[in-house]
């Protein structure tokens, strides 16, 4: 059985080889060791810290006959020990964590009539435009992020493009019906607060370089978690806005803003906002930088909602780590509920040359929407975190990262997270090495 397994291996090479075809190989190995006093929110007084460290091992495979290409990558994602040295299965199964991260086919026309090239994209893969404020794939996160979905891209000459996708979710292969379960009590896949995943999307997107704006139109929709009949009916949410980049010599500038309108999956019509303003400057070795985020949310008196309509902004499908501060207490893996988020961050990054840098970030989160409890409005200040990063890069394929983030509690920040008796600071310390490379098995 061994030397037929080698035999077709080599016929695939070999067959790869005659017809003048591309295949390669990309690995990658990342292990995280996390100290945890107060990661995701604060810790009570009672509680004790986490310590632990994880792992992800990826390998992909691409072939390219082009036009076509295919891509497949496999990963596994697990915590030292969770398995026992001596167990043969599993010891819980829900957090198995050998997956399909991505497994896609492309084929490209190109149209000298029209100037352009016209790309198609079926299957499993991760989906992320500029920066990642709306859709990212959250590499941070353990296991990431990707989406079944098909994509067609135009990319004209001039350097503009237009992707177009499509995505529809369903559970099984059923006989009846078309009710999607978009949550589970084990892992609640989605966005804000991980409520509820897509039963659909459709999107447009459009990069200019002549003039250099990026437009978004997202339509995701939600099965109605009250549904009891199951009939597959849906909640759609819209949400449109746009990017635009100045920059003159060393400074450079950015302005975000977007609208939601439509329905939030809790079947509440929704009608919010986000925009951000940001702003660096280069001298030397050193950026320097200012941001501004803010989020409208919906008021909350004494944990209810009296409003039938929401007005929380929800960043959709993004990598929210790279901008509300390390330690994810916003858009992360702890809900925030209805609350709007105000995000001030002044920045300092230093680079001593490819291999060396050091970062310094401070955020001054805040409440842009009323916070009432026990008929007292809370204050907005939600504090203050401090996160500093040091890069190294001993050689093309290695990185090693050491993080050190501090954050210091409000009571309000207690009331939103519903924390009894919490900490007055929060620290949250990682030091990660990651490998990383691609090899050409095969290149013609």
């Amino acid at each position: 059985m061994k030397k037929l397994s080698h035999i077709l291996i080599a016929l695939c090479l070999i067959s790869v080889s005659a017809f003048g075809n591309d295949l390669s190989f990309s690995m990658q190995y990342l292990s995280r060791a996390e100290y945890r006093n107060g990661y995701l929110m604060p810790l009570s007084e009672q509680d004790n810290s986490a310590k632990f460290i994880m792992q992800r091992a990826r390998m992909g495979l691409e072939y390219k006959n082009e036009p076509f290409t295919f891509f497949m990558s496999l990963q596994d994602t697990r915590v030292w020990g969770q398995d026992m040295s001596t167990i043969a299965t599993r010891v819980e199964e829900q957090y198995d964590g050998l997956m399909l991260h991505e497994a896609w086919a492309q084929y490209r026309i190109d149209s000298a009539i029209l100037d352009q090239s016209l790309t198609i994209k079926f299957g499993r893969q991760e989906i992320k435009y500029d920066d990642q404020r709306l859709l990212g794939n959250l590499d941070w996160l353990r296991q990431a992020r990707r989406h079944d979905a098909m994509i067609l891209s135009m990319k004209g000459n001039n350097g503009d493009m237009l992707d177009i996708g499509l995505a529809y979710n369903q559970n099984a292969e059923n006989r009846i019906g078309d009710y999607y379960k978009g949550s589970t009590l084990s892992y609640p896949a989605g966005s804000n607060g991980i409520a509820q995943m897509y039963k659909s999307f459709v999107y447009a997107y459009y990069s200019g370089k002549s003039l250099p704006i990026q437009v978004l139109f997202f339509n995701d929709n939600f099965s109605m978690l009250n549904d009891t009949l199951k009939t597959g009916n849906t909640l759609p949410r819209y949400s449109l806005g746009m990017t635009t980049d100045i920059r003159s010599g060393s400074a450079s500038a950015r302005a975000s803003g977007y609208y939601q309108f439509g329905h939030d999956p809790k079947n509440k019509e929704l009608s919010a906002y986000f925009f951000s303003l940001q702003a660096q400057y280069q001298i030397g070795n050193v950026n320097l930088g200012l941001e501004y985020d803010h989020s409208s949310g919906t008021d909350n008196k004494n944990g209810a909602i009296e409003q039938n309509t929401s007005n929380t902004f929800d960043p959709l499908y993004g990598t929210p780590h790279k901008f509300y501060g390390l330690m994810d207490y916003y858009y992360a893996g702890s809900s925030i509920g209805y609350a709007g988020i105000r995000d001030l961050k002044a920045s300092v990054k230093y680079s001593s040359n490819q291999s060396l840098m050091f970062s310094l970030d401070i955020h001054s989160f805040g409440l842009t929407s009323q916070y009432i409890r026990k008929d007292e409005v809370l204050s907005p200040d939600l504090g203050y975190e401090i996160d500093l990063i040091t890069q190294y890069k001993p050689s093309p394929i290695v990185n090693i990262e050491l993080g050190l983030c501090a954050y210091s509690t409000t009571g309000t920040l207690s009331a939103l997270k519903n924390i009894q008796s919490a900490d007055p600071i929060s620290t949250f310390y990682f030091l990660a090495f990651r490998f990383q490379d691609i090899a050409s098995l095969i290149k013609h």
